[in-house]
């Protein structure tokens, strides 16, 4: 039984966080050998030579904005509390629990994934960005916060039963 009168602070995972932006790193070496046909067999004018020119851009940004994050957000990046859910990446303060509507678990390929369905007259204090127009529902997307472990300092299942815990004991009774 998880105690969810207490608040929870979980932190970066530096060990993970250096083998993503390892990576990024290696993957960014990749698109540089494909893009100056370091190796004979990409063809000039080949779909496999747009991909090198693309990961180029693409790997660099990822890996500054990775190393942004790590230096911008020290400290825990999610906590979670009687009184609502933080991630530090996607939220200025706190959000009550009142304002999450529905807590759902999802699969996008083999990444599991936890969505926190805000209430739609909810406007809180979400960052700018990508996952804020995501969290808005622009797109089609729910309105919403996504959270995955891929960074954090425990795994899947521990942050999934903690949030699934403090949802069910936080939530408005209806």
């Amino acid at each position: 039984m998880i105690n969810t009168s207490r608040t929870v602070e979980i932190a970066r995972s530096w060990p993970k966080t250096i083998g993503i932006l390892a990576a990024g790193i290696g993957l960014s070496w990749c698109s540089l050998d494909i893009a100056l046909h370091w190796s004979p067999q990409v063809r000039s004018g080949s779909f496999i030579e747009f991909a090198g020119y693309f990961g180029l851009v693409f790997f660099p940004a990822g890996i500054l904005a990775g190393l942004f994050g790590a230096i911008r957000f020290r400290g825990p990046l999610v906590t979670l509390s009687p009184e609502g859910f933080r991630d530090r990446r996607q939220a200025r303060s706190t959000i009550p629990w009142t304002a999450i509507a529905e807590v759902r678990l999802v699969r996008i390929h083999r990444r599991k994934i936890i969505q926190l369905k805000l209430d739609p007259g909810f406007t809180g204090p979400l960052r700018k960005g990508i996952a804020s127009m995501l969290a808005g529902g622009v797109l089609g997307s729910f309105k919403g916060i996504y959270i995955a472990s891929f960074e954090l300092a425990i795994s899947f299942a521990e942050l999934e039963a903690l949030v699934l815990a403090y949802h069910r004991d936080h939530r408005p009774k209806s």
